[in-house]
């Protein structure tokens, strides 16, 4: 929240991008300070029955296990903007760059239920709890689903009025890439339970090994996507690694907490897509030539009720099972 108030502040300001990046970095840095006060403060004291050096060594191998996943991770998030202006020029990526922060900033319900879904696991799985933590990761990728295929339903019909209505017409092209951008956004939603999870179950270890191979695939794909393809080109090759580590990561996390996927699973899955496929195209049947104005903001929140009506017909998911799964998720179990 820091970063995003002082951002726009400077950005409002005229600031220059020289102070822009300082401004971002200083929000940083107090973040830090903060979350180190809070750590301090409340972290709880090592058992004297194993002793220090034993929480640190198993902190230092998870802390190992992430930094070499995060560094991989940067790879998704810095490295395509890089190879897009090395094969593309700047305007590609400008336009490109829109289009993904438009794409991660819907995912920011999906991440808001990982950050709670972390501890929640962790707790439950320290305690033998398998079977609970296995009903709270299955009800967590059904809310995920869920959230990804709104936001996707919206884009394929009105994203481009969207990026236009907020921007201007010159970046319309942005708005054509939060099409492609929706495999993305659907499979990051149903992926992003897999860090969580393996970090609660100590297998960081594995994850380490699935971001790494799946950098190295996008690193190769796009060296021959994007020459031929451009922002197209790099949207592909993040889709395809990114579905290597789902389904490799959901593979590993089923077997640990023993998920079984049968026709009910499966049967979600289909309904889920077809409420978005009908809310989406019934709108689009509406709205016949792209809005051009405020009235886009309208249209989404036409796709988004007759998506949630639909979702409670079809029974995927209530309000109920909501509330029940955040009850859980902000419960952690000694």
């Amino acid at each position: 929240s820091l970063r995003i108030v002082l951002t726009t502040l400077l950005v409002t300001t005229g600031a220059g991008a020289t102070r822009i990046i300082g401004g971002y970095c200083i929000a940083w840095i107090i973040a830090i300070a903060v979350y180190g006060i809070l750590l301090y403060r409340f972290l709880p004291g090592t058992d004297s029955s194993t002793g220090p050096d034993d929480h640190l060594g198993r902190l230092f191998r998870m802390s190992l296990a992430l930094a070499v996943s995060g560094a991989s991770v940067t790879i998704y998030s810095h490295m395509d903007r890089l190879i897009l202006g090395y094969f593309s020029g700047m305007a590609e990526v400008g336009q490109y760059a829109v289009a993904r922060n438009i794409a991660e900033i819907s995912l920011f319900p999906v991440f808001a239920a990982m950050m709670m879904l972390r501890p929640a696991l962790a707790s439950r799985y320290s305690t033998g709890s398998v079977a609970e933590c296995s009903k709270i990761i299955r009800k967590t990728l059904r809310f995920s689903f869920v959230s990804g295929v709104l936001f996707g339903s919206i884009f394929v019909v009105l994203g481009a009025p969207l990026v236009t209505m907020v921007f201007s017409d010159r970046f319309a092209y942005s708005g054509r890439l939060l099409v492609f951008f929706v495999w993305v956004i659907a499979f990051r939603s149903l992926g992003a339970v897999i860090l969580p999870a393996l970090i609660a179950a100590e297998r960081t270890k594995l994850y380490a090994y699935l971001t790494t191979i799946s950098a190295v695939v996008y690193f190769a794909l796009s060296l021959y996507l994007v020459p031929r393809y451009a922002s197209k080109g790099a949207i592909a090759a993040t889709v395809i690694s990114y579905g290597f580590i789902l389904v490799l990561g959901l593979r590993e996390v089923f077997s640990i907490y023993r998920i079984r996927i049968g026709w009910r699973p499966l049967s979600l899955l289909f309904r889920t897509i077809l409420a978005g496929v009908i809310s989406s195209g019934i709108t689009w049947w509406l709205v016949g030539h792209p809005p051009t104005n405020w009235t886009v903001i309208l249209w989404a929140l036409l796709i988004s009720v007759l998506y949630l009506i639909l979702i409670f017909l079809f029974r995927v998911g209530s309000s109920s099972e909501i509330r029940s799964l955040f009850t859980n998720l902000k419960q952690t179990k000694n």
